[in-house]
């Protein structure tokens, strides 16, 4: 075949790939401008991927330069922003005391380095009631549930859990949304973290003096900790986010969307 055949059907080949490149572009504008007829509104701290979204509502204390955003795309950082379950919106209704009489103590629905019995091992050694929140799959030892001071709820409700909150002196709770629930009724935290996705938010709440700190919780350590803190008389400062306000601002937010 001659040199001049060969470059004409090399530049067709380019040629088609050119139009057919354009073509999809074009098509994919109008796709995404059919997409933003609507409203995208992401409730995420994930930061490895770019967002397309209108609005961005991230609880976890994080750097807004992690994002790759869109010029539009409105992002909101902070505990501020976390969305509860209503039970928690109605604002700071602690009822507790100073000292410590009666205690919530919760890592979750699930215990995958079982930390429960090792807590509860040292907790027992106070004259404190204690009211144990958990899920189906924690185990607990059967000593527990034979013990007076301890009251175990197994699956209760959001309604339950603030009856609790307000009712007790401390929440013994996972770096996690447990503590921003605890903080919206204003009761005084005690708090560790287990997993590697609780460390950054442990670290944040220690920075500016939200709970007391327990550390590492598959750590012997925080045993130690959690006596020194009887020791001491057991006073624990609150911190309260009134999410009740925050909530207003949210709707004002996606109000401004329509």
């Amino acid at each position: 075949m001659p040199a001049r055949w060969v470059l004409f059907l090399i530049y067709s080949v380019l040629l088609v790939y050119y139009f057919v490149t354009i073509k999809n572009k074009m098509r994919y504008f109008k796709n995404v401008n059919k997409w933003r007829q609507y409203i995208l509104v992401c409730i995420d701290e994930m930061h490895d991927k770019h967002y397309w979204a209108d609005v961005i509502f991230c609880p976890d204390p994080v750097k807004s330069s992690l994002f790759s955003l869109e010029p539009y795309t409105q992002l909101y950082i902070g505990l501020e922003w976390a969305f509860l379950r209503s039970p928690f919106l109605n604002g700071n209704s602690w009822q507790g005391h100073d000292s410590l009489q009666n205690i919530v103590l919760s890592l979750g629905g699930a215990d995958p380095c079982h930390l429960m019995n090792r807590l509860l091992d040292v907790l027992v050694q106070f004259p404190i009631s204690i009211n144990v929140v958990t899920g189906n799959q924690v185990v607990i030892d059967s000593r527990f549930f034979q013990n007076s001071s301890i009251n175990i709820h197994i699956g209760i409700s959001a309604s339950e859990l603030v009856y609790l909150y307000q009712n007790s002196d401390a929440a013994f709770l996972s770096a996690s949304t447990m503590c921003l629930e605890a903080f919206a009724i204003g009761i005084p935290v005690a708090s560790g973290y287990y997993v590697n996705n609780q460390i950054a938010l442990y670290e944040y709440l220690c920075q500016i003096n939200a709970i007391y700190p327990l550390g590492d919780l598959k750590q012997n350590d925080f045993e130690a900790k959690i006596i020194s803190l009887f020791a001491g008389g057991g006073k624990l400062n609150p911190y309260v986010i009134k999410y009740s306000d925050c909530k207003s601002e949210i709707m004002n937010i996606f109000s401004s969307l329509l």
